[in-house]
């Protein structure tokens, strides 16, 4: 059905998750890369974390983030070794729980690390956006090495689903937003143009004139159009959560 030997990781900027950027806070991104967005957010003078799998992002992400944990971030027993007391005034799971087994346990066990006050930001792609349905009506669910289908996601997720996984996980939902997905689908083609002509560039596309273009002049009303019928048009939700009063 697919190659799972091969997966190809290149850099893009979650502006969903971006816009929710705080001050001066300590920070955890659970998934976190190579550590882009952790050099985004130390921007505005947070002190950043992270903890990811990948054995080759670890130099990267070890330069541009505060403290970078190499680890399997559902070693349970090994985080816990590694953070210690360690609290954060906010944990992101910026694009990974569709890659795990277990959603619900993982947000329950990360939120150990969470300040009293502290708050949760989830990232999820949406299933329901309307590129899939037009497929799920032609009888096509294909895998593909990015993007919604991504080949390596094992969970998908709606609206209603996100909202569940914050019951599940007894978590007061504090802000829903989104990310569009109708230049998505044009991005995905762009970016596998830029990839090709030079594979060893994992920013080769955020660094392309098209890009830059497109956050500074299309991408908000993009959103403001998608946020009319997110249902439908959202490529992604962002939810910020926090502990129940």
């Amino acid at each position: 059905m697919f190659n799972l030997s091969k997966y190809e990781y290149y850099e893009d900027i979650n502006l969903g998750v971006l816009k929710h950027r705080p001050d001066g806070k300590k920070i955890l991104d659970v998934g976190c890369g190579n550590g882009l967005m952790g050099s985004l957010y130390k921007q505005k003078n947070n002190k950043y974390f992270g903890i990811d799998i990948a054995y080759d992002m670890k130099n990267v992400a070890g330069k541009r983030l505060d403290k970078f944990y190499n680890s399997d971030v559902t070693d349970y027993k090994k985080i816990t070794k590694l953070l210690g007391k360690e609290k954060f005034d906010m944990i992101i799971f910026a694009d990974v729980l569709e890659h795990l087994a277990d959603p619900v346990a993982v947000v329950n066990f990360y939120k150990n690390f969470l300040k009293k006050e502290g708050e949760i930001c989830i990232s999820v792609p949406n299933i329901a956006v309307f590129y899939t349905r037009i497929g799920l009506l032609l009888g096509k669910f294909n895998y593909g090495p990015c993007g919604i289908l991504d080949k390596t996601h094992l969970r998908f997720f709606t609206k209603n689903n996100l909202l569940r996984l914050g019951k599940d996980t007894d978590l007061e939902l504090v802000s829903l937003d989104v990310t569009p997905g109708i230049a998505r689908f044009i991005q995905f083609v762009l970016r596998d143009i830029v990839k090709s002509s030079n594979k060893q560039n994992r920013r080769g596309w955020i660094d392309t004139p098209i890009y830059k273009f497109y956050t500074k002049f299309v991408y908000y009303p993009e959103y403001l159009f998608c946020k009319l019928w997110p249902g439908l048009l959202a490529y992604q939700y962002v939810g910020i959560f926090k502990r129940k009063s």
